[in-house]
């Protein structure tokens, strides 16, 4: 399965759909996904660049990008340290998910004890063209199998994602500004 659909079957979207906006995670946070993932009030995603976007658009993009980079770098260096984490050979899901949960709490109790795991340079460094999101080519996940009430949950939290990306972009430009 891909990413988004195994997400849209987690307990953590199921818990986020049937709650009001702001109960499980605060109304101004949300999570950051690529253009596989359904936007939603908690779950932000690019705009498709298809060659039409507005400078915008693609700023948003690029500040979107920016954060998932850091997400990625953190998974990156989490499996050098905990190299079986490359390779988790299992028949029973809940052996994985009990070996990626204690490798990654081992990883913060590494770095919460001091361990340098990434220069803060290297955080703050700019991101490469080719990691900017938007324009990737998925198979949208469509909502086969779904029932009627929980589709219904999701189009509205997909309206309230519409929305709450240009209220981002907006306030995204409002800080530009500021500093200009």
């Amino acid at each position: 399965m891909n990413d988004a659909r195994v997400f849209r079957k987690s307990q953590l979207h199921r818990a986020l759909i049937d709650n009001e906006p702001g109960v499980i995670i605060n109304r101004d946070e949300h999570l950051v996904g690529d253009g596989a993932y359904t936007i939603t009030d908690f779950m932000m995603k690019p705009f498709e660049n298809n060659g039409h976007l507005n400078e915008n658009q693609l700023n948003f993009n690029k500040k979107l990008s920016q954060c998932r980079v850091r997400v990625e770098n953190a998974f990156a260096l989490a499996k050098a340290k905990w190299r079986r984490l490359k390779f988790l050979h299992a028949r029973n899901p809940r052996n994985v998910v009990d070996h990626i949960t204690a490798s990654i709490v081992l990883h913060n109790m590494v770095i919460s004890h001091g361990e340098t795991m990434m220069d803060e340079d290297e955080l703050g460094g700019p991101i490469h063209p080719n990691q900017v999101l938007g324009h990737e080519d998925f198979n949208v996940d469509d909502l086969e199998g779904v029932r009627p009430d929980v589709q219904e949950l999701m189009e509205a939290a997909q309206a309230r994602g519409e929305e709450k990306r240009l209220m981002i972009m907006d306030g995204l430009l409002q800080e530009e500004e500021e500093d200009d």
